[in-house]
């Protein structure tokens, strides 16, 4: 049940979408998912040139998230 749990809110945390129910320990993940979370389209930065200190709210905290999936899937496993 637990494990369930904590699977459930890292793939939350991550992005990644899932059916099923965490209490029963059953999770499907669609391929097609995980593909599109390997291989983000990834946006062009604001062609301002602006520092990140200077960037809206929404579009830093997206950089942070863009950069820490970057993170997860650069390590070797």
């Amino acid at each position: 049940c637990r494990v369930g749990q904590a699977v459930g809110s890292l793939l939350r945390r991550l992005g990644i979408k899932y059916q099923g129910e965490e209490s029963h320990g059953r999770m499907r993940i669609n391929g097609l998912t995980l593909r599109r979370w390997f291989n983000p389209k990834f946006t062009s930065a604001p062609s301002t040139g602006a520092p990140v200190e200077l960037l809206p709210l929404p579009s830093r905290l997206a950089k942070g998230i863009a950069d820490q999936q970057r993170d997860i899937r650069s390590l070797s496993l």
